[in-house]
């Protein structure tokens, strides 16, 4: 049974962060439990991201065999307009291919990043004679990766992120989780996964008021370090935490919503705060 939450996101997600911003931005998530597992020729499985009744993403294998080739596609069909984070096309014997990449954990999706629409390939594979001859595709040797995407809606821009692990040979596809913003014009594809996977991280909360980011421990954690990203992506801030309790200046920033993002060295937790003047 699908499991779906509607998290306000300027409460705690991962790691008690608190943004003293806009009320109304929320994330809608949804845990597909069990996983959907789909693999095999033929075998393909349609998405409705927004609950809406119409499909907005359908994923299919396609497989071929002639005398000497074989030939395993991996698609993803967006649907009615919508769009996902893409990359650049791939030309093989002069037919150009879409392709999509995984994004980053802590990627920034908004209006910014380069959409792809209609239908896009995971992953490109031929074989002669069962022997390697080709491949192409961001995906080809990822085991778990991020799809990012964008929904077109009769008002609105819908952002989100889906969760894919793909096995050997292309196949096959696993379709973990997903979640999108509805209120906000970007989301941060790390907001939910990531979870705090250290006792330092777990420990640390994080909120802002005027233009001041406070950091306090339960405990004194070292090589704690605090970074904070503008909505383009760009690193505008970064310090040392040192002390249990721990106050950052921010009155060099323009006033807006930030990403704060909470690193021990091996572990990260990110999420939005907002810094008034």
């Amino acid at each position: 049974m699908n499991t779906t939450k509607q998290l306000i996101q300027y409460s705690a997600v991962a790691a008690s962060f608190i943004v003293a911003g806009n009320v109304d931005a929320q994330t809608i998530y949804t845990d597909i439990d069990p996983d959907v597992v789909i693999g095999g020729e033929g075998a393909e499985y349609f998405v409705d991201i927004n609950e809406d009744d119409i499909d907005d993403f359908r994923f299919w294998f396609y497989t071929f065999n002639t005398y000497y080739f074989t030939v395993n596609l991996l698609n993803v069909v967006a649907l009615n307009d919508n769009q996902i984070v893409g990359g650049t096309g791939i030309n093989y014997y002069g037919y150009t291919f879409k392709y999509f990449r995984p994004v980053d954990e802590g990627e920034i999706i908004n209006a910014d990043n380069n959409f792809v629409s209609g239908s896009i390939y995971m992953a490109y594979q031929v074989k002669a004679y069962e022997n390697p001859l080709f491949a192409a595709g961001y995906w080809l040797g990822v085991t778990e990766g991020i799809m990012a995407f964008r929904i077109i809606t009769d008002s609105d821009s819908l952002y989100g992120w889906m969760r894919l692990s793909l096995g050997d040979n292309s196949s096959p596809l696993t379709i973990h989780d997903y979640a999108y913003e509805q209120s906000e014009n970007y989301i941060v594809t790390d907001s939910i996964i990531t979870p705090v996977a250290s006792f330092a991280l777990n420990n640390i909360s994080l909120y802002s008021f005027n233009n001041y980011v406070y950091i306090s421990m339960q405990t004194l954690a070292y090589n704690i370090k605090l970074q904070i990203f503008n909505l383009a992506g760009n690193l505008v801030k970064e310090q040392n935490i040192t002390g249990i309790n721990h106050v950052v200046n921010c009155a060099d920033l323009p006033e807006g919503i930030y990403i704060a993002k909470i690193l021990d060295g091996v572990f990260s937790t990110s999420d939005k705060i907002y810094i008034s003047q």
